[in-house]
């Protein structure tokens, strides 16, 4: 459900209509839905009798939902044994767990100029975030794998992106600085990586409402072998913080990779000091720590917008 409201709101599927913000229409679209027994739940809210956490559909409306998306040209799947080639333009791509192709290939199938989203299921293969992306909206990478912190080098330059979507991706230990730059971010989503901090140009995206981190509940934190348990092997902060000595990492840093990066696994807070005031649209503000100090305390009580 959190991932259908959040994704109809910001692909324009619901806008505001008589003083009811965008979000809230479309929880009411997917009320209605339910109610109409378009969808059928799943898996029921653990938080309330009435809500629904995820949903499913009938084959048969899967089928038809299916047929009119191919009729009318608006979302392409790319798997096993689907043609080479697309008519038309297309808007909405989903590639599917399965597809096997290599960069020429995927490049050559659609035009990736045209695309507004992309959502992507099992591995995600690097060329699939693509600069040419250039009016890109949506990028949905949740519950996906193979992505890494390098991978995300180019996101800064897909300037129209509102949604943006690794959840699950346990490959991601780090945001990237240029994560600044996506001015137009409304949903920002890393609940369930090993992202520990926020990068303080997040101050900069002023039109974001969404902020989902922390880590899912069955997160192993055993795992060693990712880039944050490297930094915390390696790392000594020096007496001004954030010039971290780095030794006895094991294998080559990546040159997007900083030594404020690196530190602030080390010495750095986890929530930027003196932001919150700034994200005047933020609705959701979940599971980040804003310790050291009550600074933060006093900006949060200037979101008028924030409803949890």
């Amino acid at each position: 459900r959190r991932r259908l409201v959040h994704r109809w709101t910001v692909e324009g599927y619901s806008s505001e209509r008589r003083g009811k913000p965008a979000n809230a229409m479309a929880e009411t679209y997917f009320t209605e839905l339910k109610n109409r027994s378009m969808i059928l739940p799943s898996q029921q809210s653990i938080y309330s009798r009435k809500s629904i956490d995820s949903c499913k559909v009938h084959d048969l409306i899967r089928d038809i939902a299916i047929s009119k998306s191919m009729e009318e040209n608006l979302v392409f799947r790319l798997e096993e044994g689907c043609a080479l080639s697309t008519h038309g333009t297309i808007r909405h791509l989903a590639i599917s767990s399965n597809w096997q192709g290599d960069q020429s290939e995927f490049e050559s199938i659609v035009d990736l100029s045209r695309i507004r989203s992309l959502s992507v299921f099992g591995r995600c293969k690097p060329f699939y975030i693509s600069d040419k992306m250039m009016f890109l909206r949506v990028l949905d990478l949740e519950g996906t794998t193979g992505l890494k912190y390098h991978h995300l080098d180019n996101i800064w330059k897909l300037l129209h992106l509102k949604y943006l979507s690794l959840r699950g991706c346990r490959g991601i230990d780090l945001l990237p600085d240029s994560l600044g730059n996506l001015r137009q971010l409304q949903v920002l989503d890393v609940k369930g990586t090993y992202v520990r901090a926020l990068p303080k140009t997040i101050i900069q995206l002023r039109k974001l409402q969404y902020i989902h981190a922390g880590p899912e509940s069955d997160v192993v934190r055993e795992e060693k072998d990712s880039l944050m348990w490297r930094c915390f092997g390696g790392a000594c902060a020096c007496a001004t913080c954030c010039v971290p000595f780095l030794w006895c990492i094991d294998g080559p840093f990546h040159k997007a990779l900083t030594r404020r990066d690196a530190c602030t696994y080390a010495c750095c807070v986890k929530f930027p000091d003196r932001l919150t005031g700034k994200l005047k649209d933020l609705h959701t503000l979940r599971e980040v720590n804003v310790g050291r100090g009550s600074a933060v305390l006093q900006d949060i009580k200037m979101l008028t917008g924030l409803r949890k």
